[in-house]
């Protein structure tokens, strides 16, 4: 019989209340038993058996009691803990009942203990040392250390001065306060909670932390050991009093190092009051590195604005100039140039390569070539030079990117240059403008973007190309996989539009060496020097044989002269006889 009610009943608890006791806590639970019909099974005593567990479904019981309770009209009442002991460890969590009638199977689904067993949880203070209880005033008593997971509200004293040395309080001896926290002393360490929900941090009456309403830190100097991490806002920096004119200043070790900005847009790094460095976002994101107030003209300027104080030294021989371009001092050698008139300052220094999509603009162009850094090999063979020189093709062309340069060259090519004067062609990996087209279209998914051409891109898997999109440049970035001839994705952190397809990275990208080249023209033209001289000392030679031979010839047409003239004589006085 009981196995068929088991079959046939369901259960519907409900959680009535909880009864805590010091060493035997125990739960009151109420409880139908019904059959499929929804008749309530028939008076009399039932064996039931109650488990805990941590899951819904399966897992093993926490916990076990067997109970036989009296069921009148369906009904029954039952003290969970009154017959095994309740272990308040386990009531960390969510627990499930689970309940079985007369030896069946249990019933489904468990039932989920809602938030009243959890005070069980409490009782376990007691077991070392601890408690907490509501005393009859309504206070809430800890003995031991308390830890809140929420908000702690209160409307007059928690502890008072009890909790280590720190009470909070709902201000009376300042009557503009809504509340303070004091920190170990009862007078004047506290953090201050204003009406108008400002947050003051004191210590000995003095403000030393103090935010208003919108969180803004607007008192007293602010300390940090480890990151200063605003993640959801700004830090703001009030008007600067180290300085006058600046508008904001962040100071950086001492009162006169640090960032400010001077106008809407502009940033600069300060150094002993000078500025150094200057940003300005309000012209095209200009950067300057400058002795000096004036903001960059350029893109990128290095220089040193006149500035009319201290001193600067620069690299070469410890050679110095005092106030700007004025009052040069030669203190140990001559800086390059000529320093009684170019004046000139080393204001770079690039131990690399230097590279620039456009010319390099200078009015004096020097380059390190003492022989004490080299290695000679011997004279170059200038008859061999002059011979390679001619061999050296010149060609018109213009670019195949034209938006960036539309201009006609006259000069050579790489390729060319290499079959004849390789040691004048070095290569390097860069992009080249060989795809150079807008997408047809392209697709965003799963952090790839998917781009579709017109026309073949000839890529394959794991090259490099640079995109340019209406967001932001994509630079030397990996093809991750090819589609199609006319598709292929790339990695991207966000949908991106107007797409083009600029090129792909290789390795043999060639650049000429001009100076080779020029070189190479100047062995050349000694070489041609050379047989323009031997062609003068042997056209003054030949010049000089002519002018004997002419000589020569002159009196021999004399001497022929004369001969003629006496026979003509003697022709004549034998006429006579």
């Amino acid at each position: 019989m009981y196995k068929s009610i088991q079959h046939l009943v369901f259960a519907f608890l409900c959680l009535c209340a909880i009864t805590l006791h010091a060493q035997n806590p125990k739960i009151s639970i109420q409880s139908t038993l019904k059959d499929i019909s929804g008749k309530a099974i028939p008076d009399g005593p039932q064996s039931v058996t109650f488990k805990l567990y941590k899951d819904a479904i399966g897992g093993n019981a926490q916990w076990t009691e067997q109970a036989t309770v009296e069921v009148v009209g369906g009904i029954y009442s039952h003290k969970l803990g009154s017959i095994t002991t309740l272990d308040p460890s386990i009531f960390d969590g969510n627990l499930f009942l689970g309940v079985t009638v007369a030896g069946g199977q249990e019933l489904a689904p468990r039932t989920e203990l809602t938030y009243s067993p959890y005070a069980v949880a409490v009782n376990s203070l007691a077991g070392s040392g601890k408690s907490a209880s509501f005393e009859s005033n309504g206070n809430f008593k800890v003995t031991g250390s308390a830890s809140f997971n929420g908000n702690v509200s209160s409307t007059g004293n928690i502890g008072g001065n009890t909790i280590n040395g720190v009470s909070i309080v709902r201000g009376s001896d300042y009557s503009q306060f809504a509340g303070r926290i004091n920190a170990w002393d009862n007078g004047r360490t506290d953090i201050h909670a204003y009406n108008n929900q400002n947050v003051v941090l004191h210590y000995n009456s003095g403000i030393k932390f103090y935010t208003d309403g919108s969180g803004t830190i607007t008192e007293g100097r602010h300390y940090v050991t480890q990151n200063l991490d605003v993640p959801n806002g700004n830090l703001n920096v009030s008007n600067g009093n180290n300085q006058n004119g600046a508008t904001k200043w962040i100071t950086l070790g001492d009162s006169d190092t640090g960032l400010r900005s001077d106008g809407d847009g502009r940033l600069q790094l300060m150094s002993n009051t000078i500025p150094v460095l200057n940003v300005d976002a309000a012209n095209g994101g200009r950067v300057g590195i400058k002795l000096g107030g004036a903001q960059p003209r350029v893109n990128f300027e290095i220089g040193y604005d006149g500035y009319q104080s201290g001193f600067s030294n620069d690299y070469v021989g410890g050679h110095q100039f005092q106030g700007g371009y004025q009052n040069y001092q030669n203190n140990n050698s001559v800086p390059l140039g000529n320093p009684q008139t170019d004046m000139n300052w080393v204001v770079a220094i690039f131990q690399g390569s230097t590279v620039a999509e456009r010319g390099f603009y200078s009015a004096l162009n020097l380059t390190f070539s003492d022989k004490r850094l080299k290695n000679i090999i011997g004279k170059s063979n200038s008859n061999k030079d002059l011979s390679l020189l001619n061999k050296i093709k010149i060609t018109d062309y213009t670019m195949k990117d034209n938006i960036k340069d539309n201009r006609t060259y006259k000069k050579v090519i790489a390729q060319d240059i290499q079959e004849v004067f390789p040691q004048a062609v070095s290569k390097m990996r860069n992009v080249i403008p060989d795809i150079f087209v807008s997408a047809s279209k392209s697709k965003f998914e799963n952090k790839l973007l998917t781009i579709t051409l017109e026309k073949a891109h000839q890529l394959t898997k794991g090259d490099h190309v640079d995109i340019l999109t209406k967001e932001s440049k994509l630079t030397d970035v990996e093809v991750i996989d090819i589609l199609d001839d006319k598709t292929f994705s790339i990695k991207s952190e966000k949908d991106l539009s107007h797409v083009f397809v600029y090129g792909k990275y290789v390795d043999d990208y060639l650049s000429v060496d001009y100076d080779a080249l020029s070189m190479l023209n100047i062995s050349a033209t000694q070489e041609l020097y050379n047989k323009i001289v031997a062609l003068e000392n042997e056209n003054k030679a030949l010049k000089s044989t002519t002018a004997s031979l002419e000589d020569r010839m002159s009196k021999i047409e004399a001497m022929l002269s004369d001969n003629n003239t006496s026979t003509s004589n003697t022709n004549n006085t034998s006429g006579q006889k």
